[in-house]
């Protein structure tokens, strides 16, 4: 018989995270027979019992220090440590749960996990194995001899500021600068509000500060009212004016009332782009009505040189009424072939083109608020405009020596055509 022996320098039965409990499951200093089934083998294979190391705990320190405490104003029934459930290595544990709202008053900060201490390694799982490899235990400072062997580590709460972000109409603007972007003459509604970032939440003490009186003075140049709503700015009205293509630059701040550090500088850049327009009805400079000729054999149409011109969609806003906004061209435009139809040829729904067109106003500075569409190389093409109608031709008929019947079977007798109205023939029709 051998007697089992206890862990020694002799016998190194340790191992990180266990206890050594048996061999061969028999129990240390108790006996044990060792035989082997050949003469020839010397070494014996004994399985060593391990029993992993329990009764451990984690504990949980709300934060790091009493100023972070104060800083985010942790609730009274919440400053001390708690210690978790017992627990053995190996087991999957849970890990604290925090609820900012539950611990702490300070709306402007969130719980960002747990850090574990006398690391900078951060945690927020729902549930770890408690194992050295995860960090949730240590080894004992006294080594793997000691026993226990391990323990469960001090988890330390980390308090995050939440960070502000300005949201334009609600969508959150990347970075601290809004775009706000309209077109002269029609009407623009738009919202900026605060919020902290995580979690997306508003707060009452998050406020609009310096600034804003800039911002608002800046806008109204433009007829824009910005007024001022809870934590939020509402910008409204009907540009008056273009700005160039980089647009106007206002600063603003945003302050935190529930924390002093935070918030932040952010930067307003409003754009005013001209209305884009179109040309309207172009009418006959002969009878100042529907565009359309007898066929004369040109290409060429005469149009009145003036036009009324529409937004886009073909209605008429007050600012082109307002501003007496006509479009000018040369009195003569070209009629355009298309799908193999000459363009002077009889016809309907034909494509003219206008060259030279400009845009005019009762006031001249106001053109730039505007712009022409279509326009090519000094040209503009409209389509469906214009048409092109048939000549009508009266022919008399003579019969030569007066003749004008015959017999049956007799030669008929020779006859002129005469065109009795020659001024309506085309010119190089002739």
């Amino acid at each position: 018989p051998w007697t089992v022996p206890q862990a020694s320098e002799t016998y190194p039965f340790y191992k990180w995270g266990y206890t050594y409990t048996s061999l061969n499951s028999v129990l240390p200093d108790a006996q044990i027979n060792l035989q082997t089934t050949s003469a020839i083998v010397n070494d014996i294979e004994l399985p060593i019992g391990w029993t992993p190391v329990s009764n451990m705990t984690v504990t949980y320190k709300m934060c790091e220090s009493d100023s972070i405490a104060n800083q985010i104003k942790i609730k009274a029934d919440k400053k001390d440590d708690v210690t978790s459930a017992p627990f053995s290595y190996g087991d999957s544990i849970d890990i604290m749960n925090i609820s900012a709202e539950s611990y702490i008053d300070n709306p402007a900060f969130y719980f960002d996990g747990w850090k574990i201490d006398g690391t900078s390694t951060v945690i927020n799982p729902s549930t770890m194995d408690a194992t050295i490899e995860n960090g949730i235990v240590k080894q004992s400072a006294s080594g793997v001899t000691a026993d226990p062997n391990v323990e469960g580590v001090t988890l330390v709460g980390q308090w995050a500021y939440r960070e502000i972000d300005v949201y334009l109409d609600g969508n959150k603007v990347s970075g601290n600068t809004v775009t706000i972007e309209g077109v002269y003459g029609t009407s623009m509604t738009h919202t900026l509000t605060a919020k902290y970032r995580e979690g997306e939440k508003e707060d009452v003490k998050i406020i609009f500060t310096g600034g804003m009186g800039n911002v608002a003075t800046g806008l109204g140049t433009y007829g824009l009212s910005v007024t001022e709503q809870a934590n939020s700015y509402a910008i409204s009205g009907t540009p008056n004016n273009i700005t160039s293509a980089v647009g106007e630059s206002y600063s603003f701040n945003i302050s935190d009332q529930n924390e002093a550090s935070g918030g932040g500088t952010f930067t307003l850049v409003f754009k005013v782009k001209p209305l884009p327009v179109q040309i309207g009805t172009i009418t006959s400079s002969t009878t100042g009505g529907t565009l359309t000729k007898q066929y004369d054999n040109s290409n060429q149409i005469p149009v009145n040189s003036q036009a009324d011109v529409t937004d886009v969609n073909g209605t008429t806003p007050a600012c082109i009424t307002e501003d007496g906004l006509k479009v000018n061209f040369d009195p003569t435009a070209t009629l355009l072939d298309k799908d193999g139809v000459k363009g002077k040829d009889v016809g309907t729904n034909k494509t003219i083109r206008l060259t030279n067109p400009v845009l005019v106003a009762t006031d001249s500075g106001k053109v730039a608020c505007y712009e022409l569409q279509g326009v090519s190389d000094g040209y503009i093409d409209i389509a469906n405009a214009a048409s092109v109608t048939k000549r009508t031709l009266h022919v008399d008929v003579t019969y030569k020596d007066g003749v004008n019947s015959v017999m049956f079977g007799q030669d008929s007798p020779e006859c002129v055509l005469t065109i009795t109205d020659p001024e309506n023939i085309a010119d190089g029709n002739g």
